[in-house]
């Protein structure tokens, strides 16, 4: 039914959710209810007008492309939020709530280290960014950002072990509880797309984007990138435990990145005015 050993699986499930109905709950905010899942969805894949996957292979360019991308994502995780509140559900609410701390803990350090990149490159293009790695990666110059960043979209696309808002007992807490159907399928295209998003921005940052070491189709150079980072995410949600929810906001967010993505920024401000023009 699903194809040879159900490789079609997916397909099904995407069907499925499709051609579900939406239940709309009486307490919820009902136009609100119907619209929010699109408040995240439209976001996430609007990044996708300026987000490089080759130098010519983008649909614009703009001289603020990493201001614009980490805007858009943001707004897509207040959607997320914005679906909870909508339901009009204690449960859905405080999931919603979860995101909401997670923004306020998390996006900060991940902002913070974009700009170590972009002073870096001296540029807020993406497209200059990549070409400024044409030498060396900046994983390289800025290991500390590197950690930081990819700490915090651990978080921000809420995969394990911080996966607060979607593994049980905090089940009941998710922000989607009260969708299903269509709706429920925006809401989890939405983090699979954010999810591809924040592997490509950190491909972009840290990894050269489509530079690579031998010649290859530069797509194809940028997905393999993309992959083996996604595939290394994968591999923590399987392989770490799942901490305490305050120890997550507080110890990991604002006592450890934060301060940590500060001091990048201020040794990579030191090494552009001081020690870069003597090289």
């Amino acid at each position: 039914m699903t194809g040879f050993h159900g490789v079609l699986q997916p397909v099904s499930d995407v069907f499925k959710l499709i051609f579900n109905g939406q239940l709309v709950p009486d307490e919820s905010r009902k136009v609100f209810f119907r619209l929010a899942p699109l408040f995240a969805f439209l976001p996430a894949y609007m990044v996708y007008l300026v987000l490089p996957f080759s130098r010519r292979l983008l649909l614009a360019d703009p001289d603020a492309s990493l201001l614009l991308v980490l805007s858009l994502l943001f707004l897509s995780m207040v959607g997320l939020s914005f679906s909870g509140w909508a339901s009009g559900n204690q449960e859905a609410a405080v999931g919603s709530i979860y995101i909401l701390t997670n923004l306020a803990s998390f996006f900060l350090p991940l902002v913070v280290s974009a700009a170590s990149i972009s002073f870096l490159a001296r540029s807020l293009s993406l497209i200059d960014i990549v070409e400024a790695q044409s030498r060396v990666w900046f994983i390289f110059l800025q290991p500390l950002g590197a950690v930081v960043f990819l700490v915090s979209i651990l978080r921000l696309i809420e995969r394990s072990p911080y996966a607060f808002p979607s593994v049980d007992p905090e089940l009941i807490a998710s922000y989607k509880i009260e969708y299903s159907g269509a709706g429920l399928g925006f809401l989890i295209f939405t983090e699979y797309v954010n999810l591809f998003t924040m592997m490509g921005m950190f491909t972009i940052l840290f990894l050269g984007g489509w530079e690579g070491i031998f010649e290859m189709p530069s797509v194809i150079w940028f997905l393999l990138k993309v992959y083996a980072a996604s595939f290394f995410v994968l591999w923590i949600r399987s392989s770490l435990p799942k901490p305490r929810l305050e120890e997550v906001m507080a110890r990991t967010g604002w006592m450890f990145l934060l301060p940590l993505a500060l001091l990048n920024l201020i040794l990579t401000l030191v090494f552009v005015t001081f020690v870069r023009p003597l090289i």
